[in-house]
């Protein structure tokens, strides 16, 4: 009986506390912690992410894509750079696509795509020494038939005008070129 009795309690003390430590353990938790990620972007490299070959006979193709984003942020003013180049330029960013497609029933499949700026942060090692972090993240995701496909064409370029935007908005209206021709062509 005893024992019962402070099992009892301890459940009851657990279920008290609980809230309480969990509230003062998520204070401020939800809220955005970020300001300006975006200032003083202009160089970045692209990477892309889960394209397979097969898409391509339904229209995505990696290689078009990377041409039509790097185009795009061009028309923007940013310096686009190879991998290796953004390597050695301190200020470069990463622009990291990510295609996420699973083949489901009924000839459906379900995507997810994402797109992150990652910048660098510097290490005591001198300036070849450092790590990245995502400032900005977006993504958008559903279902297509596989005729469908090249739909995440258009996601990509809106997760694209998506970042722009909010880089504009960030850097001011003269800091990049003037919208130019949309991804999509």
């Amino acid at each position: 009986m005893k024992l019962q009795s402070v099992l009892r309690w301890s459940i009851v003390f657990t279920v008290l506390a609980a809230p309480v430590s969990g509230a003062a353990y998520n204070i401020g938790a939800d809220q955005d912690y970020s300001y300006l990620t975006l200032k003083g972007v202009r160089a970045m490299t692209v990477r892309f992410q889960g394209f397979y070959g097969d898409f391509e006979r339904y229209g995505v193709e990696e290689t078009r894509l990377r041409d039509a984003v790097e185009r795009r942020l061009r028309d923007s003013g940013f310096s686009v750079l190879s991998a290796e180049e953004a390597i050695r330029d301190p200020g470069a960013a990463l622009m990291h696509i990510n295609l996420h497609v699973n083949y489901g029933t009924y000839g459906y499949y379900s995507y997810a795509v994402s797109l992150k700026i990652k910048q660098k942060i510097a290490l005591a090692g001198g300036p070849e020494s450092f790590i990245t972090e995502t400032v900005w993240s977006r993504g958008t995701g559903g279902w297509v038939d596989a005729l469908e496909l090249r739909r995440l064409n258009g996601e990509i370029a809106g997760l694209v005008e998506q970042f722009l935007v909010e880089h504009r908005a960030q850097n001011g209206a003269a800091s990049t070129a003037a919208i130019s021709q949309p991804l999509t062509r």
